[in-house]
């Protein structure tokens, strides 16, 4: 099947959405089918991605052009270097020959050395004859690949095409329209021109489902969703949008019609919290699969090994497998106690890292930093890490309260974070209740991937309160009640408890949040016949 999948970004850009995309992009040709990717050349941040791959049905006389090229100064450089060594070796045997045979007449000598070098000459004549054969038959059997690859035929690897929408980034919302609209444009025009057996969409940007429903109506072939954000439902918790208003209505009616159809595939969704939401969209009898997604940023595949908890547990959880429960001290942290078979010492470190956007809760968190702190109470360390629209409650906060042991940090780089999510003993997570099922937030995948417990300030209803729930791999606090938080950090205070809870966690994440499984079980979701 030839598979057209649609997102406004893609690797090298480090956009999430992408990310995730690249892992099903593989799997879908892994499985066969031939897949092509339709992205933008504007970058996530607003700049332009690192590498830039080539529209794959442009510029194929230019790249055969350049193959030949390529292959002709390789010969050429090995022909030089084959006859600097054969002079070299003539030479040397034209020496020993000298001392060997030293009482030969020059005349003698000079004789086998004219028949040694025209012999050499013929030698070299006939395997110029035949390098130039083979190279020639080469030459043809790589216009044949290509020509091959020119008419998409590679299941081997997955086409790039990007197209050149405006690229303002993230920073401003207007600069973030023009580069919807702009994309919108741009999709419409190549997939007029692309003749597809389904088009796969993702929500970014937002609405791109209509379009593609319509686009496909005109050429042919159907159309397939993978949905990371649920439109307008997530402009609705955000509020930029009234509920049951004339315009929620209205893109209500356009994600239903974008979904809708004979040629609806699939619709796939990330929790069950958003596929229940989905299913509002949906035509009658039909039900959204969904499947979690992975870590990110070096963590996807963490090396955990089922054998490791098996041993550890039967070891009672006396020892620490480095992998599972050993923090590392963090940055001004002194080292020392968080070795191998030691019980980590000093405060009991609680993080959250990762976006801090508007669907997120941080009241609860530092209500107790400053409650505890002013009675006195128990040593905890909180760091708070990341940016976004709700960094600036933390910054007002340690204003506010400079005495609270409350520090907050910029987003690490991504071979540091597997490193950096170990040095916590607990993560924080939180999303408020009003956003559940418009978004599946994939900070928990990491989180577990590392062996760590989490305090999710949360609905138990939500897919992240549903998994913590149902791998015992933390604590669900509900929203505001500090109570509940207070119980859950006594809880978590007890090392034995934390490492238990910890392995629980890397167990859930072995299970559900594979990578490589996951990945595979969208792509056959999304390509299915």
């Amino acid at each position: 099947m030839k598979i057209v999948l649609v997102n406004q970004y893609y690797p090298p850009d480090a956009a999430p959405t992408g990310v995730m995309l690249q892992a099903v992009a593989e799997a879908l040709s892994a499985q066969g089918h031939e897949v092509s990717v339709l992205c933008s050349a504007g970058g996530y941040g607003g700049e332009k991605p690192e590498t830039r791959i080539k529209n794959p049905d442009e510029g194929e006389e230019e790249r055969r052009q350049e193959t030949r090229d390529r292959r002709q100064e390789e010969v050429e450089g090995r022909r030089v270097e084959e006859e600097e060594v054969e002079g070299r070796r003539v030479e040397e045997e034209e020496v020993e020959g000298s001392k060997v045979e030293g009482r030969r007449s020059e005349e003698e000598e000079e004789e086998k050395r004219q028949e040694k070098r025209q012999e050499k000459r013929q030698e070299k004549r006939q395997e110029k004859r035949q390098e130039t054969g083979d190279r020639g038959q080469g030459e043809e059997e790589e216009g044949e690949e290509e020509k091959a690859g020119s008419a998409g035929i590679q299941h081997s690897q997955v086409q790039v095409v990007r197209v050149g929408a405006t690229m303002f980034g993230r920073g401003s919302f207007v600069g973030k329209l023009l580069d919807y609209g702009s994309f919108y444009a741009q999709v419409a025009l190549r997939l007029s021109g692309l003749k597809a057996d389904r088009v796969v969409v993702l929500t970014t940007p937002p609405f791109l489902s209509p379009l593609v429903r319509a686009v496909t109506k005109v050429r042919g072939g159907d159309h397939a969703h993978w949905v990371m954000d649920l439109y307008p439902d997530v402009m609705v918790a955000h509020g930029m949008l009234g509920g049951g208003g004339l315009a929620h209505r209205a893109l209500a009616w356009l994600t239903r019609f974008g979904f809708g159809g004979k040629r609806c595939a699939s619709v796939v969704t990330l929790g069950p919290d958003m596929a229940e939401r989905v299913e509002h969209y949906l035509e009658d009898g039909k039900t959204s699969p969904w499947v979690p997604l992975w870590g990110t940023g070096g963590i996807a595949d963490c090396g955990l090994r089922n054998a490791d908890l098996k041993r550890e547990e039967e070891d009672g959880g006396r020892e620490s497998l480095g992998r599972i429960e050993v923090r590392g001290p963090l940055e001004g942290e002194e080292a020392g106690g968080s070795g191998a078979g030691v019980v980590p010492c000093g405060p009991l470190v609680l993080m959250y890292s990762g976006n801090m956007g508007l669907g997120h809760r941080f009241s609860e968190f530092l209500s107790v930093a400053r409650e505890m702190k002013e009675a006195g109470g128990r040593d905890l360390r909180w760091v708070f890490c990341g940016g976004g629209k709700r960094r600036k409650e933390i910054e007002d906060f340690l204003i506010d309260h400079p005495e609270a042991p409350v520090e907050l940090r910029d987003y690490v780089a991504a071979d540091e974070l597997e490193a950096h999510l170990r040095s916590a003993d607990v993560h924080l997570a939180s999303l408020r209740p009003e956003w559940d099922g418009t978004m599946v937030p994939s900070k928990l995948q990491g989180i577990f991937a590392v062996g760590r417990p989490v305090v999710f300030v949360g609905s138990e209803t939500s897919s992240i309160g549903r998994w913590v729930v149902e791998s015992g791999g933390g604590w669900v606090v509900p929203p505001g009640d500090i109570g509940r938080m207070m119980e859950v950090l006594a809880e978590a205070a007890d090392r034995g408890e934390c490492a238990r809870r910890g392995r629980a966690a890397a167990r859930f994440a072995l299970d559900r949040f594979d990578r490589a499984g996951n990945a595979a079980e969208v792509a056959s979701l999304l390509g299915h016949a």
